[in-house]
């Protein structure tokens, strides 16, 4: 339920565990009642695939603020690399996106997005 990139700042075990736990509840709750919601308006496939599209722009917008982290901070060799790293890997991410948004977009039916 939680993003890791969330996460990993809860840096005491025993609170990582508490969130995961709670995700967890949220989660199996939401797909215990979600059959008395209504429908989406679209196949479950292509919702899923929105979300996933929704999710990758998360990541790739997270994977360039680690990027940026060189032009803010002195890092050492390794986190240099990693920062240069990040930089590529978000611009893929966000290649992946956009093929996903092309194939959903704009949502089948309706004249724009059923979602924000």
């Amino acid at each position: 339920m939680f993003r890791f990139s969330f996460l990993f700042w809860f840096t005491r075990p025993e609170d990582r565990a508490t969130l995961e736990a709670l995700g967890r509840l949220f989660y199996d709750m939401t797909l215990e009642t979600c059959g008395t919601w209504l429908a989406l308006p679209e196949s479950t496939t292509s919702a899923e695939m929105r979300a996933a599209a929704y999710d990758l722009r998360h990541i790739e917008s997270f994977l360039w603020s680690v990027a940026l982290e060189r032009t803010h901070a002195s890092l050492g060799v390794e986190d240099e690399r990693l920062s240069i790293m990040a930089a590529e890997w978000s611009g893929m991410v966000g290649r992946v996106a956009k093929g996903i948004e092309g194939a959903v977009w704009p949502l089948q039916g309706t004249s724009g997005s059923y979602y924000p």
